[in-house]
């Protein structure tokens, strides 16, 4: 906690020319929200800071305090969090069931009377509602969402004669012409096991669509089905054939991005807050395109994950945390929250996309047929950690039968009949 605020200090004396005297003094004299927030990069840091400055300034009596953690940090202690351990007002949390999982624990404030005050149903598209929506009452605040993609060099790619695969057949042409020159086609990292979802979420909407996606993910879909199988075989091609790298399960998602820059790997799927993590300086060397067509009878599903700020029922200053959500539903604060993340607004009325990276995934959002959140964002936590290493060894031994097995087994334990 005192590192976490010795950042913020250091960096609001960089921005602001803030002196240690003039933060206490505020800090002292200031009704204080805390509001929990995933740290990824010094760039999302600056950009939420600078919101909380702004804030200030037309809220003098007001003062927001950031407490930063790591992803895997977060997730751990918001159950603590929810159940009012350290007085957090407002957290930067994830929609769909992740929400919904605490909403049914009765831990989470309903804001819809903050909804209705804001006539957040002109500003936001009738779909968007539904991501924060439970047992007809409204749980959170839609600030973001993002695209996933393939991440790849430009320049590596026009050198190999390779262009962005449009469907199944090119994308396998261009994985065998990356192998032959000596480049890993595939990167991935998992040591911490999610990322390797989007490769089985990706396949199944591509292959069968999304609803058969959404009784996969509610565990209504039994896993012995020849439509899984499928599935589990065009993945299968691509692993027998060494596209992906070897020791996968000792690097972690944020490892994967020195080896695309230095051209060791020829692609990452990920999403797009990997984009934070690239020096300015060669942001120009990267690009992304779609998850390929597989069957052009299937509609264009993406993954599309999305972030709400949620304030938990025993958080103490709910009246001060809505007052600071309806400074960030500003249009310039939210333009400001989503260039930080290197995101996207929901918002009707948001600018329009200036980086050429960013705008090219936005558009992969903007024309896709349907969106689904992140597997262990719309399936149950414990259901969703109980297929992840099953996939994992997957990338390992490509042993469908067996997978298939263990993946039903996974779902009779956590989808019993009643």
């Amino acid at each position: 906690m005192h590192i976490f605020r010795f950042l913020i200090l250091s960096a609001l004396i960089g921005l602001f020319g803030l002196v240690p005297g003039a933060w206490a003094a505020a800090e002292k004299n200031a009704k204080i929200v805390k509001m929990a927030a995933i740290g990824i990069s010094g760039q999302q840091r600056e950009a939420l800071l600078s919101i909380a400055y702004a804030f200030q300034q037309q809220n003098p009596d007001l003062y927001v305090r950031y407490i930063f953690k790591e992803d895997s940090v977060l997730k751990q202690e918001i159950s603590d969090w929810m159940n009012g351990e350290s007085e957090i007002d407002l957290i930067l949390w994830q929609a769909g069931e992740r929400l919904f999982r605490f909403v049914r624990k009765d831990k989470v404030l309903p804001i819809d009377q903050f909804w209705q005050q804001q006539k957040l149903d002109e500003k936001f598209p009738a779909s968007v509602k539904t991501l924060v929506a439970f047992g007809g009452r409204t749980y959170g605040l839609p600030v973001s969402y993002y695209n996933w993609g393939f991440y790849y060099k430009p320049v590596l790619f026009k050198r190999l004669g390779i262009k962005p695969p449009a469907n199944w057949s090119e994308f396998r042409a261009a994985l065998q012409t990356l192998q032959l020159a000596g480049i890993t086609p595939i990167a991935i990292g998992t040591k911490e096991r999610w990322p390797v979802s989007a490769w089985f979420e990706y396949l199944n909407l591509r292959i069968n669509g999304l609803d058969f996606h959404r009784k996969v993910l509610s565990g209504e879909q039994s896993f012995q089905d020849e439509r899984i199988r499928n599935v589990l075989v065009h993945w299968q091609g691509l692993i027998e054939q060494g596209y992906f790298f070897d020791k996968h399960n000792e690097l972690t998602w944020r490892d994967t991005l020195p080896d695309l820059l230095r051209e060791n790997a020829g692609v990452v799927l990920m999403g797009n807050f990997m984009t934070q993590l690239i020096p300015l300086r060669l942001r120009g060397q990267i690009d992304v395109f779609g998850f390929p067509e597989i069957d052009n009878s299937v509609g264009r599903f993406e993954l599309s994950p999305t972030d709400v700020l949620v304030i938990p029922k025993t958080a103490k200053r709910p009246d001060l945390a809505q007052k600071f959500m309806a400074f960030l539903l500003r249009t310039e604060q939210q333009d400001r929250f989503n260039q930080g993340l290197s995101q996207f607004s929901l918002s009707l009325d948001h600018a329009v996309e200036s980086d050429p990276l960013h705008k090219k995934g936005h558009k992969l959002l903007v024309e896709a047929d349907g969106l689904t959140q992140y597997f262990d964002r719309d399936a149950s936590e414990a259901y969703a950690r109980a297929l992840m290493p099953i996939w994992v060894e997957f990338l390992s031994k490509a042993d469908v039968t067996d997978t298939m097995q263990k993946m039903e087994q996974a779902r009779k334990e956590f989808h019993k009949p009643r």
